[in-house]
């Protein structure tokens, strides 16, 4: 057998270079392999690094959240101490106005009882002094506190409703709408014909109740038979009830509350400050026992701050003159002249008069005059001190109904 040397030679070669390539190729790729591995390692190193950055940035986050639920918080109690500190400061305001006020009442009635106390000097013993008030005096008071309420942008405003032309009802709207214009608060005054039917009344207090720029409602009695007056005082919210008619405001009145007072009761009460007559202890006797007068005015005499010990007298009761020259403090609200002689009257007592009585009178060109409850010229001669009628307790309530409007509007700041 013949051996080709020269075709093995060759083959042996050709393996031999191909060992070579395959031993080059497999040195590449364990070169390869390295520089995978690394570049895992430093992918792994970079991805460390990552996790790192995050968790940090994680924490950063956490503390940004932190401080601004912080800050949060401390703005809102930032608002809430500025919202007290104007509450505060609000309270203040108002504080100071009721003192200012206060202060000028009280320089008015210091003012009163050193006029008085002179006039008293000069009079005689054997004639009552006349129990009464300058009502322009009264009313510059509330006009100073209206000018100081205008300038915070508060108008107080009153709106007076009269139905019909009953001719005492006319003359006393008149008189309301006079004291509104000299005390400078704005008049809603309303005057609706006899015709007027109950729900047409009712709508318009409706309107006002629901109208801010009003503060004050008040309807002229009597009404027309053909309106339920209960219904419509009830009608009128509370807080306008510058009256003091409606049921929420008699109940607060009742517990001794704050409330609006009945006029014509509070302006006695008043009244009897304003003269600088004690009433503590006194035995206060109240002749009637009408919602508007008799039972308000009893229950403002047995306050704490009036401190009369209070009887009421009324339709019923037997032996009045027994009773009333017990009183160191007489009220007569009976609504007919007359009713109250010199014989009922304990000596030296103070005689309030309410009434207002029409009696004929010829030499009148109205042919009547007014006169009170009280026999005044026959009373005067026994009393300390007396109210005339008219001109005694009636411009007082009319002074009380300007000082509810104006407490109303003072309510709404």
């Amino acid at each position: 057998m013949e051996i080709n040397i020269q075709r093995i030679a060759s083959e042996i070669s050709s393996l031999q270079e191909e060992y070579e390539r395959l031993n080059s190729n497999m040195q590449d790729s364990t070169s390869q392999v390295k520089e995978r591995e690394e570049r895992i390692e430093q992918f792994k190193f970079q991805l460390q690094q990552e996790e790192k950055n995050i968790v940090e940035l994680k924490e950063y986050i956490e503390k940004l959240v932190l401080e601004k639920e912080e800050t949060a918080k401390q703005h809102k109690e930032a608002i809430k101490q500025r919202e007290e500190i104007s509450e505060d400061l609000n309270r203040l305001d108002k504080e100071l106005f009721r003192l200012k006020n206060q202060k000028e009442k009280l320089i008015e009635q210091m003012e009163y009882q050193v006029n008085y106390m002179w006039e008293e000097y000069e009079l005689t013993y054997n004639s009552a002094r006349e129990l009464r008030i300058d009502l322009g005096m009264e009313l510059s008071g509330i006009r100073k506190q209206v000018a100081e309420l205008k300038t915070k942008g508060v108008v107080p405003c009153l709106a007076v409703i009269l139905v019909g032309e009953n001719p005492a009802s006319v003359s006393y709207v008149t008189g309301k709408q006079k004291a509104l214009a000299e005390v400078g608060m704005a008049d809603r005054s309303v005057h609706l014909p006899e015709t007027t039917t109950e729900d047409d009344l009712l709508k318009l207090i409706d309107e006002l109740n629901n109208d801010d720029s009003v503060h004050g409602i008040l309807v002229q009695l009597p009404l027309p038979k053909h309106i339920n007056e209960e219904k419509v005082l009830l009608a009128i919210k509370p807080e306008k009830d510058v009256d003091g008619f409606h049921p929420v405001n008699v109940g607060n009145l009742v517990i001794g509350k704050k409330a609006f007072l009945p006029c014509t009761p509070h302006g006695i009460i008043v009244l009897l400050e304003r003269m600088g007559i004690d009433t503590n202890g006194k035995h206060a006797v109240v002749i009637g026992r009408s919602n508007i007068v008799g039972k308000p005015v009893s229950l403002l005499l047995a306050r704490k701050e009036t401190n009369c010990t209070v009887t009421m007298c009324h339709t019923g009761t037997k032996n009045m003159a027994e009773i009333t020259k017990q009183a160191d403090i007489l009220v007569a609200a009976t609504g007919r002249p007359h009713t109250v002689t010199k014989d009922m009257v304990k000596e030296g007592a103070v005689v309030i008069d309410v009434g207002v009585n029409r009696i004929p009178d010829d030499t009148k060109k109205s042919g009547f005059r007014l006169v009170g409850d009280v026999d005044f010229d026959d009373v005067k001669e026994i009393a300390s001190y007396i109210t005339p009628v008219p001109g005694g307790v009636g411009p007082m309530t009319i002074a009380m109904l300007m000082f509810n409007t104006l407490e109303s509007a003072e309510n709404t700041i």
